[in-house]
C-alpha cells in the first residue's frame, strides 16, 4: 500500500509541475492590450499637462511639480513595460534557478528496478511451508 501512495504523490507532483509549466508558457505570451496602452500614456500625458492649470505666478515651482510628476509617471510607466515583459528586460526573470535544478537533476545516479522474483519462488502451495 505504501508504493501506491507513494506514486500516488509522485504523479500529484508531476502534475503540478506541468500545470506550472503551463502557467509559464501562458503569462510569458499574454500582453497588455493596446487599448490599456493608449489609456496609460493619455493618463499620463493628461496628469502632467494638467500641473498648468495651476495659478502660479512663478516659473520656478511650477516646472519642478511638474518635472517631479513627469519623472514619477515616468517611471511608472517604465515599470509596467518591463513587468509586462517578464523574460525581456532590464527586471527578467532568469533561466538560471531552473537550468541549476536541471542540471542537479542530470547528476542524480538512475536508481535499479527491482528484480521481480522468479515464478514460484517463495510461494507455498497448500499445506507447505514457505521456503526460507
Amino acid at each position: 500500500m505504501g508504493r501506491r501512495a507513494l506514486f500516488g504523490e509522485a504523479v500529484s507532483r508531476f502534475s503540478e509541475a506541468g500545470d506550472a509549466r503551463a502557467d509559464l508558457l501562458h503569462c510569458g505570451r499574454v500582453r497588455l492590450p493596446v487599448l490599456l496602452w493608449l489609456l496609460l500614456l493619455t493618463g499620463a500625458a493628461g496628469t502632467v499637462g494638467s500641473m498648468y492649470l495651476f495659478g502660479v505666478e512663478r516659473l520656478g515651482p511650477l516646472a519642478a511639480m511638474t518635472a517631479s510628476l513627469a519623472g514619477a509617471v515616468s517611471f511608472m510607466l517604465f515599470l509596467i513595460r518591463d513587468l509586462d515583459n517578464p523574460f525581456r528586460g532590464e527586471w527578467r526573470v532568469s533561466p538560471a534557478p531552473l537550468l541549476a535544478a536541471v542540471g542537479l537533476a542530470a547528476r542524480v545516479p538512475p536508481r535499479a528496478a527491482p528484480v521481480p522474483p522468479a515464478p514460484g519462488a517463495g510461494e507455498a502451495g497448500p499445506g507447505e511451508a514457505p521456503a526460507v
